[in-house]
């Protein structure tokens, strides 16, 4: 039977991510978000409850920054300074890094993912035709089979979805779910404009 693991949030989501990371069972792992606005308490590091909004953010940020060879983030905007500040570091160190973002997000964000295109990190976005890229998922290493991982949700990666919407994201690494999104991420890809200044402005 396929584990089912649910938590608002809590201290014990990163001890399950070690757990995971030690078996090749596959996992499904929920977590909710709720407006307790603890954005102090991620800056300063120091949860207040188990309902804090630090859990949360530390989980998703260790998940993203166990990555080994490859991350790819498909998502309507990218606001998270930890996660960015990863990115750079991640791509310096010779993972690969790509990300596809929303057109008129990459306009209000510009300032934030100039330095991402400054580092070298490829970004993608949609043709301007009216749409929106609405898809909100992260594909870890999706091309090791023993390594793949994904989160996928409805919260983008920013502060306002981690501490002031309702949200969730589920972080799993089932390879049928990871294969579907690694296709529709490679479609994507490949249909896609380059970012730049530029071709934006």
């Amino acid at each position: 039977m396929i584990p089912f693991i649910k938590y608002l949030s809590g201290r014990k989501n990163n001890f399950l991510l070690d757990e995971h990371s030690n078996n090749n069972k596959t996992y499904y792992q929920n977590i909710f978000t709720h407006t307790q606005d603890c954005r102090q308490h991620i800056f300063d590091g120091i949860p207040c409850n188990d309902r804090c909004s630090f859990h949360s953010h530390s989980t998703l940020v260790h998940f993203i920054q166990s990555a080994k060879e490859s991350i790819c983030i498909c998502t309507l905007t990218l606001q998270l300074r930890d996660v960015l500040n990863h990115l750079i570091k991640a791509h310096e160190e010779g993972l690969v890094i790509r990300l596809i973002l929303d057109r008129e997000m990459i306009v209000m964000d510009s300032q934030k993912l100039n330095n991402l295109n400054k580092a070298g990190i490829p970004i993608k976005t949609q043709k301007a035709d009216g749409s929106y890229l609405h898809h909100k998922f992260c594909l870890i290493d999706h091309d090791n089979e023993e390594l793949s991982k994904m989160f996928f949700g409805s919260m983008n990666i920013t502060m306002q979805g981690m501490v002031k919407n309702f949200e969730h994201i589920t972080l799993t690494n089932d390879k049928d779910i990871i294969h579907r999104f690694s296709e529709e991420f490679e479609e994507l890809w490949n249909e896609f404009d380059l970012f730049s200044v530029k071709s934006i402005t």
